[in-house]
């Protein structure tokens, strides 16, 4: 009965309003029918009203007014989960905030534009279509410029540089990287910084830049030890340990993967002693962070018993490399004795 009433009593001052010309108080009403039908889902009538408040806005040529309709309209798409409507209205209301250098309009539609471009360009990579979802990726660091969002600007990086490394293009994804690192360096951004580096590693890695890979994986190391993630600390340790390995720096490379079973083995034990179970990473990487993932290790996984066994595989093969030196010199020179031994 309540909402009857208040619906009634909207729809008679938005009425009442416009025959007396005030139509800022009848934009006021549709708005508050709008918002109403927002809360119980009724998404036809909230368009409808919003719809309305457009017209309005349009027909006093309030831009100010016309900017906020929009916006709803585009707001109200994103909770459809219709972001290419959301798309249409949002973009509009950065055309008018521009055409009228409305500097903080600018950076309100380009929060919410960074939010819509993100989506689509996630369903663009997720249906193998890698250039448009690169535009689309684009499109997410340009909102995240115009909206002062440092945060946002890194992530933005990230993707591009994650998803341009993905697809063997090293050298152009180095840009992006490091952007995406800087960045978190300047928010003390201590995971971001982590999956950056880490691909940043597989990035150098791959152009035979060996050097500068390790170098970037042993500043995962420190940055993860100093923020005291176990989680991040283990994974940082699994991934150097294995580029240790790949140039050859056998015993560094088994030390530190000692360090992984260590630290893998604490992670298990401290979690099922407070009856946890799997133990899963404490930050939430997004979902396209796969190519620093495959280095750094996924940080939304869970650690199980099998991620020991693993730990415990790598300092076998760790030690076993170690060792073929001497083992070969011994069927070198000395294969006699060894065969009679």
């Amino acid at each position: 009965m309540e909402d009857m009433v208040f619906i009634r009593d909207n729809l008679v001052k938005a009425e009442v309003c416009r025959r007396q010309g005030d139509t800022t108080s009848v934009y006021a009403a549709f708005t508050e029918l709008a918002d109403f039908y927002v809360k119980i889902q009724d998404w036809k009538t909230c368009f409808f009203f919003h719809e309305k408040c457009l017209e309005v806005a349009q027909l006093t040529n309030d831009v100010r007014a016309e900017m906020k309709a929009n916006h709803a309209l585009g707001s109200t798409y994103q909770l459809m989960n219709d972001y290419d409507g959301a798309r249409k209205y949002h973009e509009r209301h950065e055309d008018i905030a521009t055409s009228v250098d409305v500097f903080e309009e600018i950076a309100v539609a380009n929060v919410e534009l960074f939010k819509v471009y993100m989506v689509l360009a996630e369903r663009l990579e997720n249906n193998k279509h890698v250039d448009d979802a690169l535009q689309m990726y684009q499109r997410c660091l340009a909102a995240a410029k115009k909206s002062w969002d440092r945060a946002a600007e890194g992530e933005a990086n990230g993707r591009i540089g994650a998803l341009l490394l993905a697809r063997g293009e090293a050298q152009e994804s180095l840009a992006y990287l490091r952007s995406q690192s800087q960045i978190a360096a300047d928010l003390g951004h201590a995971e971001g910084r982590c999956r950056a580096c880490s691909a940043l590693s597989l990035a150098l890695d791959s152009l035979g830049q060996a050097d500068k890979a390790l170098a970037e994986l042993t500043l995962v190391h420190s940055i993860s030890e100093q923020a005291g993630d176990m989680l991040l600390q283990a994974q940082a340790c699994r991934a150097l340990g294995t580029l240790y390995s790949k140039v050859g720096k056998l015993e560094a490379a088994v030390d530190i993967l000692q360090r992984h079973f260590n630290l893998v083995k604490t992670i298990l034990y401290r979690s099922n002693a407070v009856g946890g179970g799997p133990t899963t990473g404490t930050t939430t990487a997004s979902k396209t962070d796969t190519t620093s993932e495959a280095a750094l290790g996924s940080t939304k996984g869970a650690l199980t018993a099998k991620d020991l066994d693993l730990a415990r595989v790598y300092i076998g093969i760790s030690r076993g490399n170690l060792l073929l030196g001497s083992y070969s010199c011994a069927l070198q020179e000395d294969l006699g004795a060894l065969l009679d031994w």
